[in-house]
């Protein structure tokens, strides 16, 4: 198996694949929230309209999975960089 990072030279025996995503599941998902509440940081916890945001954890799954989406591309992108 080949890391999905563009450009990555990595090959991890087949049986780490399953452990391989779970851990960037986590990992994607620990940056999402860490956005999330940077970005409320920053708008005194309000969304675009101006109300109260509600906590990561209860967000519809449409919108984690937005910030997801973002964290993963972020992610790439900064890796890219390195």
């Amino acid at each position: 198996m080949k890391c999905d990072i563009p450009n990555c030279r990595i090959h991890y025996p087949e049986q780490y694949k399953e452990k391989m995503r779970l851990e960037e599941e986590k990992f994607i998902d620990e940056l999402a929230h860490e956005a999330y509440s940077s970005y409320g940081a920053v708008t005194d916890f309000k969304n675009f309209r101006g109300e109260p945001m509600p906590e990561f954890d209860v967000l519809p799954d449409v919108i984690k999975n937005a910030w997801r989406a973002a964290a993963k591309t972020v992610a790439i992108l900064a890796v890219d960089k390195v």
